[in-house]
């Protein structure tokens, strides 16, 4: 992919699907980009929301993911200036970005907390419930290397019914539990967006209370 594009009637689509799922957090939402853009479901979620006067950063933890490209392709689209990671206001993380990273974001503060970043992460699989394929753990020979962490979280708090559980392949409990000591101090705190492979697409903002309820370690 030479260049990234997002045409206006699918950048509003994606933005209207990250306020939805913000607002109601562990729903997950599928994108579905028309072909007049040409550009992957998390780069869409960037290029929604990033201009002239956001900073921005990129970050991979996957072998095959060049971050740096990523980065002045997401720049070249949409004119956006690319950032140190401790004064971006959106980073898009290819894979899990490791506990050092997460603690190096912009948090704001009591009295600003729009200056808290917002967090991209992609992942392999979002569910909204553990099915009893993931639950269990597949056992396969040594040629087999394709093995991914599954976490499953409960979410609680504003604009959750009660509990829901959320599904997710490809990050670990270490994610998740270093995301809940970054956000221990509401208002302040990093707003954050899932996406997987298919373009499902669910969040957990600052004033979500999670917990993790069990992790498996499947083979794909």
């Amino acid at each position: 992919m030479k260049f990234l594009n997002l045409v206006p009637i699918d950048a509003n689509y994606t933005f209207r699907a990250m306020l939805q799922t913000l607002s109601r957090p562990g729903m997950i939402e599928a994108l579905a980009l028309s072909d007049q853009s040409q550009c992957l479901p998390e780069t869409a979620l960037m290029l929604a929301l990033i201009d002239v006067e956001t900073k921005f950063s990129v970050i991979s933890s996957l072998d095959d993911i060049d971050a740096q490209v990523w980065a002045r392709l997401l720049g070249s689209a949409s004119g956006a200036p690319i950032a140190e990671l401790p004064n971006a206001e959106w980073v898009l993380s290819f894979g899990e970005p490791s506990a050092r990273d997460l603690n190096s974001l912009a948090r704001g503060s009591a009295n600003e907390p729009e200056a808290g970043c917002r967090l991209i992460v992609t992942c392999d699989n979002l569910e909204e419930f553990a099915s009893e394929e993931n639950l269990e753990t597949t056992e396969k020979t040594a040629n087999d290397v394709a093995k991914h962490q599954s976490t499953t979280i409960a979410l609680r708090g504003p604009g959750v019914n009660g509990e829901i559980t959320l599904h997710v392949v490809g990050l670990s409990e270490n994610f998740f539990n270093t995301l809940a000591q970054v956000n221990n101090s509401f208002p302040a705190g990093v707003d954050v967006w899932l996406c997987d492979q298919l373009g499902h697409l669910a969040a957990i903002s600052r004033s979500t209370e999670f917990s993790v309820m069990q992790v498996q370690e499947i083979v794909a």
